[in-house]
């Protein structure tokens, strides 16, 4: 099998020094770093984020192109010398595990969400073909399964608008051609019914209604709503202690969030983008509260 299958299927760069499979090695030892610590077993946690942190600082060093505003995706380890090519795998990683200081972020988003940059690229049977590929102005896009990670790159950096932007200009293909199931590819080449390509449900969730837990069981949870270009939602989020009730709309300049917050569970609200807290939560009926929002001058 050839070595690009192992991220996904895209032909991205993994040769030399590998931004994409470092850059998961990062999140991989500071999910390491959580377990530990959660066990209270703080050695291994501690020598899990030292690690993080001395990987992060060498991929800064060696993958940055200030020129460019991105991470390139290989570096020669004997030379030094940087690939031309990019891609969304491997910048959406340095924002998902926060790698990249947050003073880039803007401008790998911006590249990210670039439709006119993205191509997808050719890793048979499933791509069967190239498009038209300038390693000086194209980014490598990722296909169903790592746009999982990117959606999450763009939400972690306040931006889950050009997430939603994405997830509508790729999936409605599969719509217009009368899809009933998400398809293993943006292009039907494979299997047409596949879990993986399920991940817009996932971020609709996580971030048009806001939930995600903080700590095991959703015993405290966030609330970040990031409204796009929508005006309301309404959703529920089943956790073993029950269901997370969220329903938002906008009104003129303002912004009104109603959670059902079950048991003993804590909400913790972050304001969304763009919008100030205007008002505390006003208890509407047990366990139910509304927040009111105003929009930013």
């Amino acid at each position: 099998m050839p070595y690009w299958h192992f991220i996904e299927w895209a032909n991205i760069g993994r040769q030399g020094e590998a931004g994409i499979i470092n850059a998961l090695y990062i999140g991989a030892l500071q999910a390491a770093a959580s377990l530990a610590g959660s066990i209270d077993y703080g050695g291994a946690k501690a020598r899990y984020q030292t690690r993080a942190t001395e990987m992060s600082t060498i991929l800064n060093a060696r993958h940055w192109n200030a020129a460019r505003g991105l991470y390139v995706d290989c570096v020669n380890p004997i030379t030094g010398e940087q690939s031309r090519k990019v891609s969304q795998h491997t910048n959406a990683c340095m924002i998902l595990w926060g790698i990249a200081p947050e003073n880039r972020w803007p401008d790998l988003v911006s590249h990210m969400a670039d439709r006119e940059k993205l191509r997808l690229t050719a890793v048979p049977p499933i791509v069967t073909s190239d498009q038209e590929f300038d390693q000086e102005r194209h980014m490598a896009q990722a296909n169903t399964f790592f746009a999982h990670f990117v959606y999450q790159a763009f939400a972690r950096a306040g931006r889950f608008d050009l997430a939603l932007m994405q997830i509508r200009n790729f999936y409605q293909p599969m719509l217009e051609r009368g899809a009933t199931a998400l398809w293993e590819s943006f292009e039907p080449s494979a299997s047409l019914c596949h879990a993986f390509s399920a991940s817009p449900v996932y971020q609709l969730s996580a971030h048009v209604l806001g939930v995600s837990p903080l700590t095991p069981g959703f015993e405290n949870f966030r609330v970040w709503i990031q409204p796009c270009d929508l005006q309301q939602a309404e959703g529920t989020v089943a956790t073993v202690g029950g269901d997370i009730k969220i329903s938002w709309y906008r009104k003129n300049s303002e912004l009104v969030l109603n959670i059902t917050v079950p048991g003993e569970m804590t909400a913790h609200i972050i304001e969304p983008p763009e919008y100030d807290l205007l008002s505390g939560a006003t208890v509407l009926e047990e366990g139910l509260h509304q927040l009111c929002f105003v929009a930013k001058l």
